[in-house]
């Protein structure tokens, strides 16, 4: 999750991506309301593959410099 001036962008890794965001989003209005009422934004919502992310972070310098 990254939260920059009370607005919000979620981030889900998981490998199950497509069922768990057709699942998510009938909340993701309900998420969106209550958020506004404590003053934030959500931005938005994504659903990443972990391997996907895993050849990422060994693949981006930036990562591979400062945690591997």
């Amino acid at each position: 999750m990254q939260v920059q001036n009370r607005i919000i962008k979620v981030t889900v890794i998981t490998g199950h991506g497509a069922i768990l965001e057709e699942a998510a989003g009938q909340y993701l209005d309900i998420l969106r309301e209550n958020l506004g009422k404590m003053d934030y934004r959500l931005s938005g919502v994504s659903f990443v593959n972990p391997m996907n992310e895993k050849e990422r972070y060994e693949t981006d310098s930036f990562f591979r410099s400062r945690f591997i």
